[in-house]
């Protein structure tokens, strides 16, 4: 079958329209799940805090020492928190105490307070302030006044010549304050007036401002007594949170099986260690549908919609409009993969909400693969290939099954019992 070169124009034009449609959709899939895994990435960052919390519960030597032995942190013996936080709280109790015994914060009252000294002095200097501010504005609010006190005009000091453009809209301006002001001349005139305000106005500004600082002194030395008295008070309990914290970002890089094996059978740590394992599983998997899969995907129908764009910009140019096309010429098989790339969209879709919404960690032992969380996320399924890398894995290892903890199983199983039959089982209760 052959066609015009008219009519291939408007086949390529459909087919870039049907690439942009499936682009857009896979836009707006890479789009929500790099959404979704800032949601996982904070929920695996809280189960982190969560598992550090566990393996260091107070700031203790006993729990520090049990805390590195279980996880090979090895940071608490390098750098003591207890020692650390008892010299703060030395040179806090020191701070205290200077604070304490300064003459400043001792008439604290007396100085700041509603009737105190700087307060008094403060009032003062603002009452002498306004009137002169007053005056001063009278000047000041006139438009181009500042402008032309700041570059001397109509003084020795004016550099501006007369060839310059500026020096006559200068002229024009200080012409309108004078006339403003009924006042003759700027320079002899509206100058010495101003001056004669504004040096008081000054001078009360200054004092004024020498006051605040001293307000703010004794504000400033009330504030650290009090911050620093609060700090003291819960120096235990902030320790104990930034030691959690580097506890917390050691568990980041650490192997969660072989913190597995030196929990032993401490539920509460196997349990919180499932959890950030199956977090992290979830990061991968969205990692490989987004900067691999889609990204991948996107990128080489973004060039295949760009060769298309080409074709119809070819096929409408003059000499080869009417020109016959040959059936090799033309893209007959991507109409037909069109639906085929939107269901792969929509399945890789409901799955990664499948995938993110999984939250029963409790029974995946941590000694399997971590490709095999996909196993339980996904109920068995096989991945997409909008996920490669976690499908060549899947390809290499199609029989693998995860191995699961047959106490979890069994207690999930017990809470699946309807509740009035596990009271029935438990016999009568007075």
């Amino acid at each position: 079958m052959t066609v015009r070169g008219s009519q291939a124009a408007g086949m390529y034009e459909a087919l870039s329209q049907s690439a942009g449609e499936v682009l857009v959709r896979y836009k707006t899939l890479r789009a929500n799940l790099t959404q979704q895994r800032a949601t996982v990435v904070g929920q695996q960052e809280a189960a982190r805090q969560t598992l550090a919390a566990i393996y260091l519960p107070r700031l203790a030597e006993a729990d520090l020492d049990s805390a590195e032995r279980l996880t090979g942190f090895r940071g608490f013996t390098r750098r003591s928190p207890i020692k650390a936080m008892e010299n703060e709280r030395h040179r806090l109790k020191a701070k205290i105490e200077t604070i304490l015994a300064s003459e400043t914060y001792q008439r604290r009252t007396f100085l700041v307070g509603p009737v105190g000294e700087y307060t008094r002095e403060l009032e003062e200097a603002t009452s002498m302030l306004d009137p002169w501010q007053r005056e001063c504005h009278v000047f000041e609010c006139l438009e181009g006044f500042e402008h032309l006190y700041e570059i001397g005009y109509d003084t020795p000091a004016y550099a501006i010549r007369w060839w310059e453009g500026s020096y006559w809209r200068n002229w024009k301006m200080g012409d309108a304050i004078c006339d403003a002001l009924s006042k003759g001349d700027f320079g002899d005139d509206v100058l010495p007036a101003y001056k004669k305000v504004r040096a008081p106005r000054d001078q009360w500004r200054d004092r004024r401002a020498e006051v605040g600082k001293k307000i703010k002194d004794v504000h400033d030395l009330v504030m650290l007594h009090d911050q620093s008295v609060s700090r003291l008070q819960q120096l235990p309990q902030i320790y104990l949170a930034e030691s959690q914290k580097m506890l917390a970002g050691h568990l980041e890089m650490a192997d969660p099986g072989l913190l597995a094996q030196w929990a032993g059978e401490d539920r509460g740590l196997l349990m919180a260690l499932r959890t950030l394992s199956g977090l992290q599983a979830k990061i991968d998997f969205l990692n490989d549908a987004i900067d691999h899969g889609l990204t991948q995907f996107i990128t080489d129908l973004s060039t295949r919609q760009s060769k298309y764009n080409r074709k119809v910009i070819k096929y409408r140019r003059s000499k080869h409009y009417s020109r016959i096309v040959r059936e090799h010429e033309l893209d007959r098989k991507f109409p037909q993969k069109v639906d085929k790339y939107l269901v792969r969209c929509e399945k890789l879709e409901i799955l990664a909400d499948r995938v993110v919404a999984y939250d029963q960690y409790d029974s995946f032992e941590l000694d399997n693969p971590p490709e095999l969380w996909f196993y339980e996320f996904s109920g068995g399924k096989s991945p997409s290939r909008l996920t490669p890398s976690l499908r060549r894995w899947y390809d290499s290892n199609p029989s693998q099954r995860p191995r699961r903890d047959p106490a979890a199983s069994t207690r999930r199983a017990a809470a699946a019992v309807p509740s009035s039959q596990r009271l029935e089982e438990l016999g009568y209760l007075s």
